[in-house]
This record gives structure tokens, C-alpha cells and sequence, in this order.
């Protein structure tokens, strides 16, 4: 919990505060239960991209 970052609408980071602990015991439920949730779409994405051959300017297009 040392690494936790808030920020404000704008992306601006706010000022380090000291979490209790059943805010920290929330956040990382919060926590977990995003990166189980998000797992399964990244765990399932399998991208195969034939570079050899191709041009830098063709890569970034298709990269982009």
C-alpha cells in the first residue's frame, strides 16, 4: 500500500495521506477484484504481427 496514488479529476496527483486500515483492507479488495476482472480480457488477447519485411512508417500504422 506504499505505492498507492490518488488523484483528482484532472489527473493531478493529491497530497500522500495515511490510510486507516479498512481503508487499505478496501482498496485492495478494489484492487484485486479489477486486475481478476481485467485479467480476462488481456489473458485472452493474442496479437501475431508479421514485421519482417515492412516498412518503419508501414509498422506504426498498423501499430498505431
Amino acid at each position: 500500500m506504499q505505492r498507492i496514488e490518488f488523484f483528482d479529476q484532472y489527473s493531478n496527483p493529491l497530497a500522500k495521506m495515511e490510510l486507516a486500515e479498512s481503508e487499505k483492507t478496501h482498496y485492495l479488495r478494489e484492487i484485486s477484484l479489477d486486475l481478476k476482472y481485467f485479467g480476462r480480457f488481456y489473458s485472452k488477447a493474442n496479437y501475431r504481427i508479421k514485421v519482417a519485411g515492412q516498412a518503419l512508417m508501414r509498422l506504426y500504422e498498423i501499430l498505431g
